[in-house]
């Protein structure tokens, strides 16, 4: 569970560090990695379906938001690119799928679009 919450505070400090509409998603994923942790911590059990969601793919996910917004605020007179915005909204919706997982406990889905994520972040070098 200590790596969703360090995740989560990961993602608040990617909010914190800029502005709107990235700061808004970069809330929202802290908020969605929080609501996941509430979930196993009620079903220990959902933990090993997640396992990979949770020791690798939120921890990159949150490591690449900051690196992002490091990144933006060395050249804030550039528009960010749109496609991160895509990006991060994926990270939203898989650890969102992760919650729902939960709750249906069917994780077929949800390994498929980990491995969509995983080719994703291999194409960006991650």
């Amino acid at each position: 569970m200590e790596r969703l919450d360090t995740s989560a505070e990961t993602f608040r400090r990617a909010a914190e560090a800029c502005g709107p509409p990235h700061s808004q998603l970069f809330w929202q994923l802290a908020g969605a990695t929080a609501d996941l942790r509430t979930r196993i911590e009620a079903d220990p059990t959902q933990i090993t379906p997640l396992r990979k969601l949770i020791f690798f793919f939120i921890p990159k996910m949150s490591e690449l938001c900051t690196r992002w917004t490091g990144l933006a605020a060395m050249n804030p007179l550039t528009a960010p690119d749109p496609r991160a915005l895509d990006d991060f909204q994926s990270y939203l919706s898989l650890i969102r799928a992760a919650e729902q997982s939960c709750l249906s406990q069917q994780y077929d889905g949800l390994h498929a679009s980990m491995a969509a994520m995983e080719q994703q972040m291999a194409r960006h070098g991650s």
